[in-house]
């Protein structure tokens, strides 16, 4: 029978703003609720159990609230059985190992593993991916690189080995910060950075996105799709963020150059991967402005091809997350 045969039932790990979305949506919108059920929801003081939709909403609203879950009186025993796994847990790339642990453990218990946290796929995508086709199982990722989710559809649409490299912009936050000082001459640097907070589009721990770690995560898992062979991980990505003093020195010499852009710039190859500031002219595909990601792929034959879409944002990675459910859901 196939998992589409009747309503498929998911445990959602993390329960931030995303999570809060996806939760809200899947028992709101008509076509979700009829599809699926939220089987367990979990943060990190405890996992609960809805009983219904009602109890979702309930859950959200709680949590909204800033109270722990280990603090309700929802349910905590299992009510029915669950066929996917959502991670939503925060980016702590402190605890690799904990992440890989939680999405090989659902995939150990014949769950779909599903994820917008980028850790484990970051740092253990082949062993993840590899342990999922042994289980026949399937892994949902598009919200770990949503801005690169459609280049990564051009990508598998392209003959196997006609993709020489990639470069990209796959930092939204960065690129929110370095538009702003372009556009804003009088503004600090962290004055762009509180700002680009104030949008949420910062990560709570701004380093991660300011020292270039969340843009090196999404460029190893886009470089395991394009060379699957090179099993890369997040410690062989060579990283440069846009705070350290040569970057800023970067930054501010071309800031009042209207020929120039300053971009936190992602290189794939077969055998290396970086991410650093680079300086682009502003005709290149790579300059982009506010949330928008770009990658731009050099081929054999084919030319240079670029995609380009919004990276980033709770309601654009919720439906990210929605689009890898109803895949999965369907086969």
């Amino acid at each position: 029978m196939r998992i589409s045969d009747l309503s498929t039932g998911v445990d959602i790990v993390g329960l931030g703003p995303i999570a809060r979305e996806l939760c809200t949506r899947l028992v709101s919108e008509r076509e979700l609720k009829n599809r699926f059920s939220v089987v367990s929801i979990a943060d990190t003081s405890a996992t609960v159990y809805p009983k219904n939709a009602s109890d979702v909403l309930k859950i959200v609203e709680w949590k909204s609230s800033g109270r722990k879950l280990s603090k309700s009186s929802f349910a905590t025993r299992p009510i029915r059985e669950s066929a996917i796994y959502i991670d939503l847990t925060s980016s702590d790339y402190k605890k690799a190992e904990e992440a890989r642990n939680r999405a090989m453990a659902a995939l150990r218990d014949g769950k779909h593993f599903v994820s917008a946290s980028k850790v484990s796929l970051s740092n253990y995508f082949s062993e993840i991916f590899s342990y999922a086709k042994k289980k026949k199982l399937e892994v949902g990722y598009g919200a770990t690189i949503c801005g690169a989710r459609h280049a990564v559809s051009v990508a598998k649409n392209i003959e196997t080995g006609e993709i020489w490299s990639a470069q990209a912009v796959l930092n939204a936050s960065t690129t929110m910060i370095l538009s702003s000082l372009e556009e804003e001459q009088e503004l600090s640097f962290d004055e762009a950075c509180k700002k680009a907070a104030e949008t949420g589009v910062l990560e709570s721990d701004w380093s991660i996105d300011l020292d270039g770690i969340d843009a090196a995560a999404k460029t190893s898992i886009l470089a395991n799709v394009l060379f699957p062979d090179s099993k890369f991980s997040l410690s062989k990505v060579s990283t440069r963020g846009i705070r350290e003093e040569k970057a800023r020195l970067l930054i501010n010499d071309n800031r009042a150059n209207p020929e120039n852009r300053v971009r936190l710039v992602s290189e794939i190859t077969e055998d290396k991967i970086s991410v650093e500031p680079r300086v682009l002219p502003t005709y290149s595909p790579l300059a982009v402005k506010g949330r928008f990601n770009v990658v731009l792929f050099s081929t054999k034959t084919l030319g240079e091809i670029s995609v380009r879409n919004l990276g980033g944002g709770v309601e654009l990675t919720a439906s990210v997350i929605i689009s890898d459910l109803k895949r999965i859901s369907s086969h």
